[in-house]
C-alpha cells in the first residue's frame, strides 16, 4: 500500500515538469526570432556603403528665351550650364502655361495659335544618381502678328440717291473681331461715311460706291477687305398729289383773266420748280411763272401748264396739268 502511494505521487509530478520545459523552450524560440529579425534589418558595414541617397544637382539655371515674339518667327532656349556635367536636358514649350503638343526642341516657331498669348519654356535636367530638376523661363511678351481669317464684305440695298446701303462683314476669326467701316466713291473715301450703312447722296449719283471693312483683334495684324462696287442711279423726286397740277380757276376762264398754279410739296426738299404755260399744247414764250394772263386771242383754245421739279442727283420730273378751255368772247 505504501509503495503504490509513493508511485502515484511521483507520477503526478512528471506532467508539471514537462509543461515548464515546453514553456521555457517557447520563450527561447521567440527571443531568437526577434533577434534574428533585428539582425536582418540592420545592414552590415559593407552593405551600408552601397545604400547612398540620391544626390542634388549643383547647378540648375533658369532658362532664358530669345527671338522675335511675332507669329512666323522662331524662339530659342538658352538652358545655361547644369552641373555636375554631363546633365541630360529635355525641353517643353508652353502657351499660356499649357504644354504645346510636340514642342520639345530647343527652338519653337510661333504659329497663329500663339497670337495673343505668352510663351514659356521648361528645361528638365536628369543624371543617374541625382534628383531630376525642372526650371521654367519667364514668360515672353505677348505674341503679335497673328493673321485674321477674313471675308469679303457685301453691300445690300437699292443703289439710288436717297436710299440706304447696308454692309455685311461676313465671318472673320478668331472671334470676336472688331470692325471699322469706310465707304468709297469711285475708290476714294467719302468723308464722314464710317458707319456700317450709308445713305446715298446727290454726290453719289452716277458713281460707283463700295465699302471697305477693317478687322482688328488684340495682337493680330489688322486686315481690310473691300466689297464689290455698285453703280448709283439718280434719286426719284416725290411730286405732290394729285399727280398733275391743277390751275386755280376764278369761275369761267375768259381772255384777259389771270390763272395760277399751286406749287405743291415736292421732296426731298428743297426742289427747284419751273413753269411753262401752254396754249393748245404749244409753249407760250415768256409764260414761266406761277401765274398766267390769258391772251385776248386765246378764246376757244386750251390752256395748260407744265411744272418741272429739279434737284442735283435726282431725275428731273415734269407734271402737266389738264387742259382748260378758254371761253369765246360774245
Amino acid at each position: 500500500m505504501t509503495i503504490l502511494s509513493s508511485f502515484s505521487s511521483a507520477d503526478r509530478r512528471r506532467p508539471v515538469a514537462r509543461s515548464r520545459f515546453v514553456r521555457s523552450l517557447l520563450a527561447l524560440t521567440v527571443a531568437g526570432l526577434v533577434a534574428l529579425a533585428a539582425a536582418l534589418a540592420v545592414p552590415s558595414a559593407a552593405e551600408a556603403g552601397t545604400l547612398t541617397a540620391a544626390k542634388t544637382l549643383t547647378a540648375t539655371p533658369t532658362p532664358t528665351l530669345s527671338g522675335t515674339t511675332t507669329v512666323g518667327h522662331t524662339l530659342a532656349i538658352t538652358a545655361g550650364s547644369w552641373a555636375p556635367a554631363p546633365v541630360t536636358l529635355a525641353y517643353q514649350w508652353k502657351r499660356g502655361g499649357t504644354a504645346i503638343a510636340g514642342a520639345t526642341a530647343k527652338t519653337y516657331t510661333l504659329t497663329n495659335a500663339d497670337a495673343g498669348s505668352t510663351i514659356t519654356a521648361s528645361v528638365t535636367g536628369t543624371k543617374t544618381g541625382y534628383l531630376a530638376v525642372s526650371k521654367t523661363s519667364a514668360p515672353s511678351a505677348t505674341i503679335g502678328g497673328g493673321t485674321l481669317a477674313t471675308a469679303t464684305p457685301t453691300v445690300s440695298g437699292t443703289a439710288r440717291v436717297g436710299q440706304k446701303l447696308s454692309s455685311a462683314t461676313g465671318s472673320w476669326g478668331p472671334a470676336p473681331v472688331s470692325f471699322t467701316y469706310a465707304w468709297l466713291r469711285d475708290g476714294v473715301v467719302i468723308s464722314g461715311a464710317t458707319s456700317s450703312y450709308h445713305t446715298l447722296t446727290p454726290a453719289d449719283a452716277g458713281h460707283s460706291v463700295a465699302v471697305r471693312v477693317t478687322g482688328s483683334k488684340g495682337s493680330f495684324t489688322s486686315a481690310s477687305k473691300t466689297s464689290a462696287a455698285v453703280k448709283v442711279s439718280p434719286g426719284i423726286l416725290t411730286a405732290p398729289a394729285p399727280a398733275a397740277p391743277e390751275p386755280t380757276i376764278p369761275g369761267s376762264i375768259d381772255p384777259g383773266d389771270t390763272i395760277t398754279v399751286p406749287a405743291g410739296t415736292w421732296s426731298p426738299a428743297p426742289v427747284a420748280l419751273s413753269y411753262q404755260w401752254m396754249i393748245d399744247g404749244t409753249a407760250v414764250a415768256g409764260a414761266t411763272s406761277t401765274s398766267f394772263v390769258i391772251p385776248a386771242t386765246a378764246g376757244g383754245e386750251q390752256v395748260s401748264v407744265a411744272v418741272t421739279g429739279a434737284k442735283a442727283g435726282y431725275t428731273t420730273r415734269t407734271l402737266v396739268s389738264k387742259e382748260i378751255k378758254v371761253s369765246v368772247p360774245k
